[in-house]
């Protein structure tokens, strides 16, 4: 039925009443009321309930951090030492004796940024630190600035002259720089301040072996290695002297207890690959480099020496890869560089090998590789 808006309203019709739908609507509000009631009290004195105990931060105390470095240094866990070390240098920059044992762990892994940018952080939150001093002296060493190295340790010396830890560095420092008489004195002095200094002891070895003295040299990196038996870079000087005197039964055993000890150090694993390499086993030593570069990606060694066996097998492409990765991360070889160069240069890629053999040039003008390469890219130029 339709109903006209314009028709007139019967003026004895009653008006609706409204009070029941008011009513419906007060009783509605009254159970949302009821219903939300818990929830509005809860708010209303929740800003006077005390806070909640805050929950355990993402990064350890630094005591525990410590304790966890030295748990895992005594055991021979490198690389858990190495990253809890790492975590307590960011802690507290200023305990340079965490720097100088994180800076050495790193230099021996050849992580030479890394152990710049380490010993750059110690120096600058404690610069009148012996140890700062240390680790950048260890750092600079390692990374190939030996005059640079003397230096930083003849710094650490005069801040605390009875510190084994800097009179080793320099001693190590001396002996980079082929300074042999100044090497093993400071040495000698380094262990007469600490004579159960496991470095202490290492540098005296390493200024004699510096001198070609091996047997006085495995003496004292036994010495170490008992004062600190489960450390594998002090295995790894034993066999290394083991080797070079070739000794390989001796220098595999010393080796392959240091992969038994931390199968996640990089440097056992690659020291078994080069005595494979030099028995002419080509295909165990590159399952060997392989182990190391596995447990440690930034181990620059590890993937020069899988460059060596790729090249060796004639897989140039591969071998380029790996020695450009060595490259990167840091080593210095001039074997990488001109190796490099012929792994480019037997794809037909000459202008990118030549650098390389001019690189390897500048550190060695008498690498007869080197030149070898240089003429065969001179040669495929043409006249």
């Amino acid at each position: 039925m339709f109903f006209s808006p314009d028709a007139p309203r019967d003026p004895h019709r009653r008006k609706p009443r409204r009070w029941p739908l008011v009513a419906a609507l007060v009783l509605l509000a009254g159970a949302i009321y009821l219903r939300e009631r818990p929830t509005i009290v809860r708010n209303a004195i929740s800003r006077y309930l005390p806070s909640p105990t805050p929950g355990p931060t993402a990064t350890p105390p630094l005591p525990v951090t410590l304790a966890t470095a030295e748990a895992a240094r005594v055991a021979g866990r490198q690389s858990e030492a190495l990253a809890a070390w790492a975590t307590a240098q960011a802690i507290d920059p200023t305990r340079a004796d965490v720097a100088l044992a994180r800076v050495r762990r790193l230099a021996a892994r050849r992580r030479y940024a890394d152990a710049a940018d380490a010993a750059a952080t110690a120096v600058a939150a404690a610069p009148d630190a012996s140890d700062a001093q240390a680790a950048l002296a260890v750092a600079l060493d390692w990374g190939g600035d030996s005059e640079g190295a003397i230096d930083a340790a003849l710094k650490a010396v005069d801040l605390d002259p009875d510190n084994p830890g800097g009179r080793a560095a320099l001693a190590e420092a001396y002996a980079g720089a082929g300074r042999w008489d100044p090497a093993l004195a400071e040495a000698e002095k380094a262990v007469e301040r600490g004579p159960d200094d496991a470095y202490a002891a290492r540098a005296l070895g390493m200024a004699w072996e510096a001198r070609g003295a091996s047997a006085s040299a495995l003496e004292h990196y036994r010495r170490a290695a008992e004062l600190e038996p489960r450390n594998t870079l002090f295995l790894i000087d034993i066999g290394r002297i083991h080797r070079f005197g070739g000794d390989v039964a001796a220098a595999r055993d010393t080796f392959k207890a240091a992969t038994e000890i931390d199968p996640s150090d990089p440097i056992g694993w690659d020291n078994l690959g080069l005595l494979d390499y030099d028995a002419g086993d080509i295909d165990a030593a590159a399952s060997r480099f392989e182990r190391a570069v596995k447990a440690d990606d930034e181990y620059a060694p590890g993937h020069g020496h899988m460059g060596w066996t790729a090249y060796a097998a004639k897989h140039w492409e591969e071998a380029a890869h790996h020695l450009t990765r060595a490259i990167e991360l840091g080593a210095q070889q001039v074997d990488f560089y001109y190796l490099l160069g012929f792994a480019l240069a037997f794809q037909d890629r000459c202008d990118e090998a030549k650098p390389w053999f001019e690189k390897a040039l500048a550190e060695d003008s008498t690498s007869q590789p080197a030149h070898e390469g240089m003429k065969l890219c001179s040669f495929e130029d043409g006249p």
